[in-house]
């Protein structure tokens, strides 16, 4: 199975299809969601893991005889046992009647994947390419395959953008809950008052009731994204959920939720100063990886940017394309202040814009020349630049020359992500005539 599986949600109703498509974001799949009239007829099947349709679409367009290879998952908005009798005799992989619940879905997704999963012909190796060849890659690799069999909570840290995410799917792909649901939390994007209950439900026991997220995570993984985000009450909870479990047999594949976490910041300085609670550190810290960043491995960039490149260009479905002499340089010259996210951000966007046989360095956008974090505002004997100086020294730089969706792309983060920090950080946006040009 592939590191994200891609899935095509079909169904007519937008509400449905957005509610379906949050679900499944949560649960880490790519999703691409198509709407009946959207020429569902000429969508090539074999370029996703899995579909999941309504059974309105299954029948108009038949789905059942033209999905080859690809599982396909039911979504009836009624009840009928004839129906679903009859779609499982020909192949479908399961027949689900909406509204369903978040667990449910994601537990049939998981199954109908679950095959794939087992045609890996060595499971000791990770069923999707981990990049780089450098010793700090490499030692990410061999600490991957050791964690991945056992129980115990993962603390993955990294600048934004190192590629935490993609760590903690490669360490969910090859454990023995790979098909189990992947629930995902953006700790950093709930609102503080929701969180909670996002995570735990309205239920009063301290371990969280059929409605979180933690619930829906029993058997497979439940991923805190930015966990040092997380409100301290909300931190008291996760770690009574985390004692609760070790009272438990851990070795025996029990039904809680393996935690699986990451931070660009470091937890135990948050602790020291108060802002995160010290135990909780502790038991984090104790299976830990660090990601480094993308500038301290040039080389790495290069074989990235060329196997990305080959993805996207089957994604597209181009030709395969290749990166010029220049562009390569370019590529190792560049510190990546948004790392492996700009990379690949500027990797599709070359790909999008290529017309030729070669991607050139003027459709990478990147500036080689451009001062590294050590260059950018470090007071006289300060050693090095945190991630946040150089956000507040990058955007005072350039904010009057980019708009804020270049001065997003140009750090490897989303608009939604620049907004948020610049609110925290106290850098609202000034009212300036002086602007670059904006990109047709």
């Amino acid at each position: 199975m592939a590191f994200m599986p891609h899935l095509l949600l079909a169904h007519g109703s937008l509400d449905q299809r957005t509610q379906l498509a949050g679900i499944l974001d949560k649960g880490g799949y790519q999703v691409a969601s198509s709407a009946l009239e959207d020429g569902l007829d000429d969508t090539r099947l074999d370029g996703f893991d899995a579909l999941l349709a309504s059974s309105g679409a299954v029948k108009r367009h038949n789905l059942l005889h033209r999905r080859g290879n690809c599982p396909l998952i039911v979504l009836a908005d009624g009840g009928d046992v004839r129906q679903a009798v009859e779609a499982i005799k020909q192949g479908a992989a399961d027949y689900l009647v909406l509204p369903v619940e978040p667990g449910e879905l994601l537990r049939a997704v998981g199954n109908a994947l679950a095959p794939l999963s087992a045609q890996s012909e060595d499971q000791h190796r990770p069923p999707f390419a981990i990049i780089g060849s450098s010793g700090a890659m490499a030692e990410v690799r061999e600490r991957i395959v050791q964690i991945a069999p056992t129980n115990s909570a993962v603390l993955i840290e990294g600048e934004s953008g190192t590629g935490k995410d993609f760590l903690a799917h490669a360490i969910h792909a090859i454990s023995l809950r790979s098909s189990a649901p992947f629930i995902t939390v953006n700790c950093a994007a709930i609102p503080d008052a929701m969180i909670e209950t996002e995570l735990f439900g309205q239920q009063s026991s301290p371990f969280g009731g059929p409605a979180g997220l933690a619930e829906a995570a029993s058997g497979g993984t439940l991923y805190l994204d930015e966990v040092g985000e997380l409100p301290l009450e909300v931190q008291a909870r996760l770690l009574a959920m985390l004692d609760h479990h070790s009272a438990e047999d851990r070795t025996s594949g029990a039904s809680h939720p393996r935690i699986i976490a990451t931070s660009h910041r470091n937890l135990e300085q948050l602790a020291a100063r108060g802002y995160f609670h010290e135990t909780l550190s502790r038991h984090l810290n104790e299976t830990r990886l660090q990601l480094p960043a993308l500038r301290d491995r040039q080389h790495d960039a290069i074989e990235l940017a060329h196997h990305l490149l080959g993805r996207f260009c089957r994604k597209l479905g181009k030709p395969l394309l290749q990166i010029s002499q220049d562009a390569v340089r370019a590529i190792g010259a560049y510190h990546w202040p948004g790392n492996v996210r700009e990379l690949s951000n500027l990797i599709e966007r070359a790909a999008i814009l290529c017309d030729g046989e070669e991607v050139d360095v003027s459709m990478l956008a990147i500036d080689a020349d451009a001062p590294r974090i050590g260059d950018l505002c470090a007071p006289e004997g300060s050693g090095a630049v945190s991630l946040e100086d150089y956000f507040i020294a990058f955007v005072t730089q350039h904010q009057d020359q980019l708009t804020e969706t270049e001065l997003a792309e140009k750090l490897g983060i989303s608009r939604k992500s620049l907004w948020e920090r610049r609110q925290r950080l106290n850098m609202p946006r000034t009212k300036t005539r002086k602007r670059g040009p904006r990109r047709s």
